[in-house]
């Protein structure tokens, strides 16, 4: 699913329409993405939480040359799923 095809989504399921759903959305993310990157964590109830890790430097390789390079230490976003959107995927079930 992506972004236009969760709008429509949320347009057929709600009395927004489709501009304001895109909007609406946009913010979401947005906001989500603005706390991760202070540092902050952002949790969702029966969703899940969203934060940050660290990652320590190490060395990789390169596929196609076969070179050895050193990957630097970076802050990546992470995600854990709640228990409750765990169940609904593993049920492959809408509740």
């Amino acid at each position: 699913m992506n972004r236009a095809e969760l709008s429509q989504l949320v347009v057929e399921r709600s009395d927004l329409d489709v501009l304001t759903a895109i909007y609406d959305a946009d913010i979401v993310f947005e906001a989500v993405g603005e706390a991760l990157a202070r540092g902050d964590n952002v949790t969702i109830l029966n969703f899940g939480k969203f934060s940050t890790r660290k990652r320590s430097p190490r060395t990789g390789r390169n596929p196609r040359t076969g070179e050895i390079v050193k990957i630097p230490a970076a802050t990546v976003p992470a995600f854990r799923a709640a228990k409750a959107l765990r169940e609904m995927v593993k049920a492959g079930s809408i509740s």
